[in-house]
């Protein structure tokens, strides 16, 4: 068995993989619970993808110079279009997140869906976002674009399951903030076609969302942190989408 990159990067045997890089994500059998790659290949694929993206872009280069704050961004990773694991929950949860943002200036709530968007400009959003929420699936992934200067929270709606802690994995690789809230699960959860949460978990994941932007506010942030005020870039020109309010 051996987890490699796209030839001819690296390989790397699953024994190495199991004991340097994820010894506390491994299924009860001793197996690692997916082809997680190691945190060092993670951020050199950031950086590679990163840096050749935005310095090509001239856009990118009037964004980094500009030393004011742009607004902040919640993005949602949405999966309506999937075939599964579907958030029954999406429409109330979304318009409760809003809601408790509503009395914060310049939070961008935005509903992402990958089918609509070109890999480019998904990037580019995931780069700029605040915090990141999504039910555990593929759209997570795109969290690879995130920083720790940008990013201040990521959220996975998932299971208890240690198969399923890969986007943990990533997150920690990349030294992003992580949290998971557990779906109301069953046997069956991951081939559902809709999952959901209690109004409980739809309470406790907004009143984290909210925290994480005000702590990231540029009142706060200029008042404790003078030289950090190139913390918050912005790569994404689009703003104010409210899909499926």
């Amino acid at each position: 068995d051996e987890v490699s990159t796209t030839p001819p990067g690296p390989r790397i045997q699953v024994d190495e993989l199991r004991v340097l890089e994820i010894p506390r994500v491994l299924a009860t059998d001793g197996r690692p619970t997916h082809a997680l790659m190691p945190s060092s290949l993670l951020i050199q694929a950031q950086n590679h993808i990163l840096h050749t993206l935005f310095s090509s872009s001239s856009s990118s280069s009037s964004a980094k110079s500009n030393k004011s704050f742009l607004p902040q961004r919640v993005v949602y990773a949405s999966r309506r279009g999937s075939s599964s694991r579907r958030f029954r929950n999406e429409t109330i949860f979304l318009k409760s997140l809003r809601n408790h943002l509503a009395d914060v200036e310049d939070v961008d709530v935005y509903d992402f869906d990958g089918a609509d968007t070109d890999i480019d400009a998904a990037i580019r959003l995931f780069a700029s976002a605040t915090v990141v929420i999504g039910v555990h699936g593929a759209g997570l992934a795109n969290i690879l674009w995130c920083t720790p200067e940008n990013t201040r929270l990521v959220i996975e709606l998932g299971f208890k399951h240690a198969q399923v802690r890969h986007y943990e994995h990533l997150a920690s690789s990349l030294g992003l903030s992580y949290h998971r809230f557990f779906l109301e699960s069953h046997p069956a959860a991951f081939a559902a076609k809709f999952v959901d949460v209690s109004q409980d978990t739809i309470d406790h994941v907004v009143s984290a969302v909210r925290q994480a932007i005000i702590l990231s506010s540029p009142s706060l942030v200029m008042a404790t942190d003078n030289n950090n005020i190139m913390r918050r870039r912005e790569f994404f020109p689009h703003s104010n989408n409210n899909k499926n309010d």
